[in-house]
């Protein structure tokens, strides 16, 4: 979507076998899929995270942040 900018941080929960087991979006401005501006930039990112895989024993938990900005 032209004009979409800001940041967006994912909090992820990984488990003992490496898999992604929780994942949450950190300020989200709505859970409304019909109101919120970055509902489906949001529900992209959730999505990708949970596919990811991690080294087994890389149990824990994180944050990572993704800034989206208009290139000069």
């Amino acid at each position: 979507r032209p004009g979409l900018g800001g940041g967006r941080t994912i909090r992820l929960r990984v488990s003992d076998a490496g898999t992604v087991t929780a994942v949450t979006v950190v300020g989200n401005a709505s859970n409304e899929p019909s109101t919120a501006a970055d509902y489906l930039l949001d529900v992209c990112l959730a999505d990708a995270v949970k596919a990811a895989r991690f080294p087994p024993g890389a149990a824990g938990d994180a944050a990572y942040s993704w800034v989206f900005a208009r290139r000069g």
